[in-house]
């Protein structure tokens, strides 16, 4: 399993076609390094950790889908995307090129990015407010997600000043949808109530996480 630990990569940015670190095999860890400027790319990830590390200006994670469909195994946590408040390096923090059908035991969360970047990830949270009368409400995450692949999990909860049961329907139809419905036992009375819902697009092998 290949290890790259404290590594400072500067090469041509990724609209220059430059690479900062490439993982070809699928497998790898690389921790607490500086891409600057360039990305990190991953062919066909399979067993990857990605964690600690700052990607600096038009740096940015790619997810290269080569021979497989699948992306399985791959951790992305604790990283830092920095634009360093310049408008021209308005990027995504993390890009997806080729065909993915399908994500499993994948975990991208608890990593920063300032307002300029363009964040995604397979699991996002979104908030709305309640509309008074309403007795379902819609919240879409096609912008937030990562992985054009549908949602598997959804937790949601309600803050009011009121007692109002839900529950969740996420559509599985083509084309995909990347939306949830939250369907209320009764409609909003009083203003000011909020629906909070954090998904997940990855499928798990094992219930304990």
């Amino acid at each position: 399993l290949p290890i790259s630990e404290g590594l400072h990569t500067w090469n041509l940015d990724n609209l220059q076609g430059g690479i900062g670190i490439l993982l070809e095999g699928g497998s790898g860890i690389v921790r607490g390094s500086y891409l600057d400027f360039c990305p990190l790319v991953v062919l066909d990830p399979k067993s990857v950790i990605v964690e600690g590390n700052l990607f600096l200006a038009r740096a940015n994670l790619v997810v290269q889908a080569s021979k497989s469909k699948t992306v399985s195994g791959l951790v992305v946590t604790g990283n830092r995307w920095w634009s360093e408040r310049n408008k021209q390096f308005a990027n995504d923090t993390i890009v997806v090129n080729g065909m993915i059908n399908a994500v499993t035991d994948t975990v991208i969360e608890s990593n920063t990015a300032d307002s300029i970047l363009h964040v995604t990830s397979t699991r996002a949270t979104l908030t709305k407010d309640l509309p008074v009368g309403a007795d379902q409400i819609v919240l879409d995450f096609s912008d937030h997600l990562l992985f054009n692949t549908p949602i598997h999990e959804a937790y949601c909860s309600i803050n009011a000043e009121e007692y109002i049961g839900h529950v969740v329907n996420m559509r599985q139809k083509k084309p995909i949808d990347r939306s949830i419905t939250v369907l209320l036992s009764r409609a909003a009375q009083k203003k000011g109530g909020q629906v909070t819902c954090t998904v997940d697009q990855s499928q798990r092998t094992q219930p304990g996480h």
